[in-house]
Order: C-alpha cells, then structure tokens, then sequence
C-alpha cells in the first residue's frame, strides 16, 4: 500500500458512511444538532448525552436497507419482525457511546495517519487492489455523505478497536480447548432417539369452561386482532420525467463553467521507487537519516550502472506495500503523494529516473513507468455528461413537484375517481389498497418502513408526507381504519379450546419426556424405559457439526454441541428437545473420531478462531458492565 506516502495534512483523506461497509462496522454519529420536528426529540440519554431520533432514524434506516439488500427476495414484514431491528439499533448507539466514554476517558486516541491507513486499506475504494481516488470520490458523491461525518466515523471505529484490543489483550486458549472444538467440528455421531408425541397426550386433557377462561386470560395478546388499515397512495419514480425535461444549449454550458473543476482531468503517472528508512533503534536520529542516505545512494550508483530497478527495488526497498511488486505503486495522480514525492514524480518524463527524494519517511528514488498529462475535458466531450445530469435533476424536481401537488389533492378530497384522473394527469400511479395489517397487505407499503409507518401511525384521513424512497417518490392517505380490539371470548371460544388442549399436550409431553430422562440418567435401561412407554428406539445416520442439521430430522445443532462430546460410559444427551411434534431423548449410538494428523493441519486456525471468540465474548461482557453503571434512559414510545 501507498500508506505512508500519503499527504499527511488533512485533506481529502475522507470515507462515507455506506451499506457496502456496513458490515465491517456499523457506528453512526451522534448526527447534526435538529432544527425541528420529531428529529429534535431524545429517543435515549446515556449519562446525560441525548441521542435525537435524527439519529436514531439514519441509523435505523442504514440496518434496515443493508437487511433488504442482503436478504433480496426473502426480505418481509416477518423477517423485519424478528430481526426486532429498532431495539438493536438504539442498542447498539448506546454501546458505542458507551465504548467511546470510556475510550476517552483512559486517554485513547487514534492519528491521522492511522485513519489514512485505514481508509485507503478500504477494498470498496480499490481499483485492481489500489487506492482509487476517482473511485472514492464517485461513491462519496453517490450516497451524499458529508466527508467529515465519515473521517469521524472512522475515527471512532479505530478508538473501539483499541479499546476493544486492551480489554481483551489476556485472553488465552489452551491446548484442551482447542482439541476440544476440534473434536466437537469433526467427529461424527450416529444417536438413538424416541419420541414422546405431543398427540398422544391431547386425550389426557381435562377441558372446562373455567380452564377456557384462564387460558383465555392468560393469552390475550395471542388473540388479540391487530389494527387493519385500508390506504390510496400515489407514487412517482424520480426518473419518470427525464424525456419532459427541456434543456437549452445555455443552461448547458453555464453548468459548464460553474463546474469546471468536475472537469478537470489530473496528471497521472504510474511509478516505481525505491524506499530506505532512517533506522527508528537508532537513539541519533542524525546519524540514523545519514546512515540512510549512503545506503540509498549506493542503491543509485547501481540504478546508473544499469541494474534493474525492480530487481533493486525487491531487494532493497523498505516499503512493505510494493517492494515485492518491484517497487510498483501503480497509477496516482496530483494530490494523492506527499508533497516532496509528487513534485519530484510529476516532474519526470516516462523512463526518468529522480535524483534522492528526502521525504517525512526517509530517502526515495523513483522510475516513471508511464505518464498522461492532465486536461480539461472540453465542453464538446462533456455535453452528454452534463445533459444526463441536468435531465436527472430537474426530473427530480419536477417529479417532487407534482407529488406536491397530488398531496394536496388528497388532502382536499376523498373522491378515488378524481384522485385517479388526476393521478393518470400528473403522471403517478395511484392505488388503494384492501385492508391489511402490518404483516399482510400490499408490498409496497408493507415493504417501505416510512410508508408502513405512516399508515398504521395516522388517523383516518390523515395524510403522510412525501416520502423519498430512493429511486420513487410516494404519499399516503389512510382511507380506513380499524383499530386493535380483542373478541369476546364466546366469540372465539373453539380456538380457545384447541390452543389451550395443544399447550397443555406439550407440557404433559414435555413432563413425561424429563421423567424418563431422569430414570435413565439415574442407570435405568434407556431400552427397558422405552419398551415400557410403547415407543419405538430410531436412529440417525452419522453426521457431524458441519453438516448443521441431524439428517432426516432436520434438527439445527449449533446450539447442541454437547451432542458430539458424548461418550459410550455417558452416551444420553442431557437434555429433552423440543422438535416438530414432540419431545425427544437423543442417546449415542456410535461414533468416528477424526485423527490426530487432521488436527495438527488445522490446529492453528481453530486456536485462533477460538481466540477471537472469547474476545468478543469478554468485550461484551465488559460493556454490559459499563452499562450497568450507566444511567440509560430511552424513550420506548419514539422507537
């Protein structure tokens, strides 16, 4: 890498926030101070530092949009759901101030050149495995991201790794404990099991009306009939209008002018060089910087003699980047260098060699490989580039426009047939929808969180306002609304009556299951225990931890790993398991350990994996150590 050759004042050494990354880490400022409105209101407070839902949306939103492009075609209201998305975002804002407090207050900080390195390490920001500026720039303009917002963010990451690194710096693994997981990932087992059907107990079910009641009492919130709304909403994509969009020769080049710079093509040069260090053990810093002088200009002699300049380079070169690519830094242009190094590179003709470069790092020499000139791209080249843009803007703008005007319209009236001419008129498409609840309906609504919000959040009649989705405009009316009602319990009685017959099955299974378990973990016969039951002893085929499932039960086992570390003196698994219509008791039937020499070639990477999970594991307990001596305040009814 080009790390420690980049400008080390603060410049454009500046990422954003995006979803490629999102994974890699997901750490949102604390946001611009709210103007007004909704985004002005705390959501939480820890220790006193409020976190506006300005915040917490973006944040919210940056998930929810990773979750759909990750998911595709599998993404639902019922996913969204489980995923219980809005409690692990403001979760996981807390954490991060909480990480970061502490950070600060043990005196933790990160240097630029350490955000530097960190940024142009960024593979999304790569072209061919190196640092694109062109690239880099284009993505930034693309998710209009301020780059301060995302330095910081990088900032902040850098200070939870460290603070991440000193918190889990002791962990240790033993030999054991490696041998131990190895064994638990590749043996194979093959286990006998029976079966105690839930089924089998309905009949020993005692139902009455009092029962019924209780039951009924007891699970109001499973029979609950969530709200249903009924919904006209408009929608226009941004890009709808680009034919309607009349563009004058004038407007073209005054776009022209006023953003020049945008076309404006640099000076790039592709180059090799040579780096010596000043020796950092050396306590005379003079001496160590002339120590390295004679050593680079011996290397120079040698380049004048007619030796290889990326032999020499491979040999000699102190730069760990590109010193094994025979000094190759590839292409970079002005801006991208420390000032010394780009003076000396750009002023070089294709095939020059420098004379010693003196830089912050130490002693250069650099070959020019290949050089284009800079240029302005003339407005001729530039004219399609600049009406593309101009067309998509004021499409845009237009599409907002007349979405403006189709919110008033519906605002001023309930009549569908208006709304749809008028619809048809501004070029929107215009749709009401059935009832539906937030898990059924319409897709497009359910699959938009601001839209599903406005519409099970507004009263009937109320109208949202325009809501960006990204490549469409939309607005919302709620035409109905049935709000959220129990039944009365005749009313639903027969439902009452089998809910509450298959809950009391499972628990007579479940019951009868840990008798059994606990007779047989006690020496009885497991066999002798199953005859008496009438239940028949089934085995599985052998599988192993990766295979992630029993075959044919189709039973998940990452939960499960004591099912591998069972042994034939203690062969039952010490647990029932609840599984499609039953309970089961799993005992070992046989086994194939893996070998010693499998081991030994994997050793290492499990040593290593083991590591870092206990890292994660002693970081989250630490700070759910310094949440607990936190004063945390969040506002539930804004989430």
């Amino acid at each position: 890498m080009l790390d420690f050759l980049r400008r080390k004042k603060r410049s454009f050494i500046i990422l954003l926030i995006f979803f490629a990354i999102i994974v890699v880490f997901v750490f949102w400022g604390v946001g611009p101070t709210p103007q007004q409105g909704s985004e002005n209101q705390v959501v939480a407070r820890v220790d006193g530092i409020p976190i506006y839902g300005s915040t917490y949306e973006d944040a919210y939103q940056r998930e929810l949009e990773y979750y759909k492009r990750a998911l595709g075609e599998n993404f639902s209201p019922e996913v969204l759901e489980r995923l219980n998305l809005r409690e692990r975002t403001i979760n996981a804002l807390i954490d991060r101030i909480l990480v970061l407090n502490e950070a600060e207050r043990q005196g933790i900080d990160v240097s630029e050149e350490e955000i530097r390195k960190r940024i142009f390490s960024t593979p999304i920001f790569q072209k061919e495995g190196r640092f694109s500026k062109e690239l880099y720039f284009a993505i930034l303009q693309a998710n209009r991201i301020k780059p301060a917002e995302y330095e910081q963010s990088v900032r902040q990451e850098l200070l939870i790794e460290k603070i991440g690194d000193e918190v889990t710096k002791d962990v240790t693994v033993t030999d054991e404990e490696v041998w131990e997981r190895f064994l638990v990932e590749n043996r194979k087992v093959s286990l006998n099991y029976i079966v105690f059907k839930k089924d089998r107990f309905k009949k020993e079910v005692k139902v009455d009306d009092d029962a019924l009641k209780k039951f009924f009492e007891e699970h109001k919130s499973n029979y609950m009939i969530p709200p249903r709304v009924k919904v006209a909403y408009g929608r226009i994509d941004k890009d709808a209008l680009v034919k309607e969009v009349k563009l004058k020769d004038e407007e073209l080049q005054a776009y022209y002018r006023k953003h020049i710079a945008d076309y404006r093509v640099p000076t790039r040069v592709r180059a090799r060089h040579i780096l010596v260090r000043p020796s950092s053990s050396e306590e005379d810093k003079e001496k160590a910087w002339q120590e390295a002088r004679q050593k680079i200009e011996k290397i120079l002699e040698r380049i004048k003699k007619g030796e290889d300049f990326a032999k020499l380079a491979k040999e000699y070169s102190q730069d760990p980047g590109s010193a094994q690519r025979g000094g190759d830094l590839g292409w970079f242009e002005e801006g991208m260098m420390v000032k010394e190094f780009e003076k000396a590179a750009m002023s070089l003709e294709k095939g020059e060699i420098s004379p010693i470069v003196k830089t912050e790092y130490g002693f250069h020499i650099i070959k020019v490989e290949d050089k284009k000139p800079g240029k302005t791209i003339s407005f001729k080249e530039a004219k399609k580039d600049i009406e593309e843009r101009l067309r998509k803007k004021y499409a845009i703008r237009l599409a907002r426009k007349r979405m403006a005007e189709f919110h008033r319209l519906l605002k001023e009236t309930d009549d569908t047939e208006r709304l749809k001419k008028e619809a048809e008129r501004l070029g929107i498409t215009f749709r009401v929808t059935g009832h539906m609840d937030v898990h059924t309906g319409d897709a497009e609504v359910l699959g938009n969180d601001a839209l599903k919000d406005a519409a099970f959040r507004l009263p009937k009649g109320g109208v949202s306002g325009i809501v960006d989705a990204g490549k469409s405009f939309y607005v919302l009316k709620v035409v109905d609304r049935i709000d959220a009602h129990l039944p009365p319990f005749e009313e639903i009685k027969e439902q009452v009556r089998k809910d509450y017959i298959e809950d009391a099955a499972w628990r007579l299974a479940k019951k009868r299951a840990e008798e059994v378990l606990k007779d047989a973990m006690a020496g009885t016969d497991i066999k002798e225990l199953a005859r008496k039951e009438g239940l028949k002893i089934e085995n599985t085929v052998f599988f192993s931890m990766r295979d992630g499932i029993i075959p044919d039960l189709g039973l998940f086992v990452a939960r499960r790993q004591a099912l591998f570390t069972l042994k034939k003196e203690l062969p039952l698994y010490p647990e029932v398991v609840k599984h499609r219509d039953g309970f089961y008791i799993f005992w070992l039937r046989d086994s194939r350990e893996p070998s010693k020499e499998a081991f030994e070639k994997v050793k290492d990477r499990l040593r290593n994996a083991l590591i870092m999970e206990k890292r994660r594991e002693k970081f989250s307990q630490w700070i759910s150590e310094l949440r607990e001596k936190a004063e945390i305040e969040i506002n539930e009814e804004l989430l």
